[in-house]
């Protein structure tokens, strides 16, 4: 489009616009002078009181003021164009520089720039959309040609809503490179408009998005990756201050992210591990990371749990150390599987270990009881030795029992029977009193009844063995230990049965190793201990449908009792 027919076309409104009332003033004078000049004659001559020469007089002033007036509107109206040429030629060369000045602004700035007419036809476009798309500077196309067959409707929907209504046009759009490849971009276009309000052209960007927006969609992902892990995974500032929590950190610790942002770290913390904390900030503030340190951290419930950390510092876009990240994994039932499994392997060694032993001792019995039979019946003895001798044989078979047992070559009784337990135990008792005795300490039985239950008396031997042997060791000389049997219900599903009772007044369990009493090969008896007496004590009990429960105190009042209940049936 020509700028400076524009400028004249504007020029030419404005003067159109200023002189209406002087434009009609110089056409109604003249007109008015000549036509005065033609009838001032007529009526001469029909006047009675003026004279031919006045008259014609009068005549040549008309005709000369009229001639006047037309040299002197000639020449204003000459003086007038000429000035409004000059304007117009002078605008013309304001918006020539401005086209030009637009111009080397749009080569200069890195997008892609367009210019159209007021009914979108393209007029020009930059170095850099030749560049880009490998048209020449000559080509008139659209760019809409350029643009992705997956985003052209919306493109030209968009573009022709904005040609109809004069708003600005906005679009996220892929355009085609030379090379066939597309990339991202942002179209904009805004429209110039002349003083009438009237569109005469159309200013328009393409910005390259592309790698921009590929960094936000590789931003969200990985947002959303970490809000769904199952990790506990948050940001800290250098303080230990939560900056982020996700949803595995809400479901690991139990705390929302409003409960945990603005907290500091040591909310998930031990009291006992703080110091560990302190190591672990001071790492970070240092530049370096911490990698799969395991360690206890506890939940809002106060719950312990067992976990994994890594630990990362976080630096801004200037290498600053702002923070740190960490990623935490419950290894809790990790833990215990592989606990499991060590002790399911020690358990295997063990049971190797004692099938040898137990065929190793299976002759050597075997005499001791042939020996002892012997002795019972010889007639040096008298009624009490020879009652030392069966209870002896009785203990020697119950030996050889286990050493079958471990063989796999024994095996109860598929069924069990009605045990006596008073009486069992008042037998158990006298076994172990004279050992007692030894120590300094003493044994009771307090029996209050004699009711039965079902169960294998061999196992049930072992079961109170294990714990008026471990009572025993647990007394100093001059302690007590007292076994009670007694008519009992269960204090949880209430069934009806016996309860018994093995309680010591010695120093009491720590708190500490209580919840390991029960674990297989745990033991507080060092060397002497092989740990496994509560724990098949424990298993025998749940075979039978009992149970098996822990009391201890190490205050003033210090002693252990450990409660057994067997049900009737």
């Amino acid at each position: 489009m020509s700028q400076a027919v524009h400028v004249e076309g504007v020029a030419s409104r404005q003067r159109r616009r200023i002189f209406p009332l002087r434009r009609a003033l110089r056409v109604a004078i003249p007109l008015l002078l000549l036509v005065s000049a033609a009838l001032v004659p007529a009526w001469v001559l029909h006047s009675e009181h003026l004279s031919s020469s006045a008259a014609l007089v009068l005549v040549l002033v008309l005709v000369a003021a009229s001639a006047l007036f037309l040299f002197l509107e000639i020449s204003t109206q000459s003086r007038t164009y000429e000035e409004a040429l000059q304007q117009t030629r002078a605008q013309s060369a304001e918006m020539q520089a401005r086209e030009a000045h637009f111009r080397v602004l749009a080569e200069a700035i890195p997008q892609l720039v367009w210019a159209a007419s007021a009914d979108g036809t393209p007029d020009y476009f930059n170095q850099r959309w030749v560049d880009y798309t490998g048209n020449s500077l000559s080509s008139r196309g659209s760019w809409l040609d350029h643009v992705h067959s997956d985003d052209a409707d919306a493109a030209r929907s968009a573009w022709e809503t904005s040609l109809n209504s004069g708003k600005p046009f906005s679009c996220e759009l892929q355009l085609r490179s030379a090379s066939g490849e597309y990339r991202w971009h942002l179209a904009r276009a805004l429209s110039l408009r002349d003083d009438s309000g009237a569109i005469v052209r159309w200013l328009g960007t393409f910005t390259d998005i592309d790698d921009q927006r590929r960094t936000d969609e590789a931003m969200s992902q990985l947002a959303a990756i970490i809000e769904n892990s199952e990790d506990a995974i948050f940001s800290k500032d250098l303080e230990g201050f939560i900056k982020n929590w996700n949803r595995g950190a809400e479901k690991m610790y139990g705390y929302s992210p409003r409960e945990a942002i603005g907290k500091n770290v040591s909310i998930l913390v031990p009291p006992e591990r703080h110091q560990e904390l302190g190591t672990i900030m001071s790492t970070v503030r240092g530049g370096h990371s911490v990698e799969h340190l395991e360690t206890i951290r506890v939940r809002k419930d106060g719950k312990p749990l067992e976990v994994s950390l890594a630990i990362s510092p976080i630096r801004d876009a200037h290498g600053a150390l702002v923070g740190a990240s960490t990623i935490a994994r419950d290894v809790t039932q990790r833990n215990r599987a592989a606990e499991a499994l060590r002790k399911t392997e020690k358990l295997a060694e063990t049971g190797r270990l004692a099938g040898a032993i137990a065929h190793e001792i299976n002759n050597p019995l075997e005499a001791v009881t042939h020996l002892l039979y012997l002795l019972e019946r010889h007639p040096s003895l008298n009624s009490e030795a020879r009652g030392f001798a069966r209870v002896a044989m009785d203990e020697v078979d119950r030996i050889g029992h286990i050493a079958k047992q471990a063989l796999g070559f024994y095996r109860e009784a598929s069924s069990p029977t009605q045990v006596t337990l008073s009486e069992l135990i008042a037998n158990v008792a006298e076994l172990y009193r004279s050992g007692a005795q030894n120590k300094g300490v003493r044994l009771e039985t307090e029996l209050q009844t004699t009711a039965t239950v079902p169960a294998f008396p061999g196992e049930m031997r072992q079961v109170f063995s294990n714990l008026i042997v471990n009572a025993v060791d647990a007394v100093p000389r001059g302690g007590m230990v007292k076994v009670r049997v007694k008519h009992a219900r269960d204090w949880k599903s209430h069934r009806l049965g016996i309860r018994v009772l093995v309680a010591d007044n010695g120093p009491g369990i720590p708190t500490a190793i209580r919840p390991h009493i029960f674990e297989p090969f745990f033991t507080t008896k060092g060397e002497r201990g092989t740990g496994v007496g509560l724990w098949v004590t424990e298993g025998v009990l749940q075979k039978h449908n009992g149970s098996i429960r822990l009391k201890s105190s190490t205050n003033t009042a210090h002693g252990t009792t450990f409660s057994v209940f067997l049900p009737y049936g």
